[in-house]
């Protein structure tokens, strides 16, 4: 997967990976593109078939940190004791077909509550490529 974060002059500076490794994306700062990858089921174990799509930051109209599929902006603040079951970046573009990319970071079997160190350690990891990529999205308009 990382070889295709590689080709074709792409330079990327930022790499996010989904909990379970199937998907991805990188962003290029220089070219202000983010690639996204996702293994696509099928073939043999000796070789991974990629679906590779290249989209512009210009393209990308929104960007939300979930929780339960809910923004975290929207909801209201907690104390550490409510529960959680996943954590979730969104990209939401202009384009019709492709309208929402979503990278799952924490799925946990059972709801965790919010003062666990590993939901805290990738909530923070999280904000920091949100606020990186809302800032970039902001800049490439």
């Amino acid at each position: 997967m990382m070889m295709l974060f590689q080709e074709d002059g792409f330079q990327a500076s930022t790499y996010i990976f989904s909990q379970n490794v199937d998907k991805g994306f990188a962003i290029d700062d220089e070219r202000k593109v983010i690639r996204f990858i996702t293994h696509q089921p099928g073939g043999s174990s000796r070789k991974f078939k990629f679906e590779v799509t290249e989209l512009s930051l210009k393209e990308l109209k929104q960007v939300d940190m979930l929780e339960d599929g809910v923004p975290i902006e929207q909801s209201v603040e907690s104390d550490n004791n409510e529960e959680i079951s996943t954590l979730e970046l969104r990209l939401t573009m202009n384009d019709q077909e492709s309208s929402t990319i979503t990278l799952t970071f924490l799925a946990f079997n059972v709801p965790v509550r919010k003062s666990d160190a590993e939901y805290l350690t990738e909530r923070e990891n999280l904000k920091e490529i949100y606020y990186e990529i809302d800032s970039m999205m902001k800049s490439a308009v």
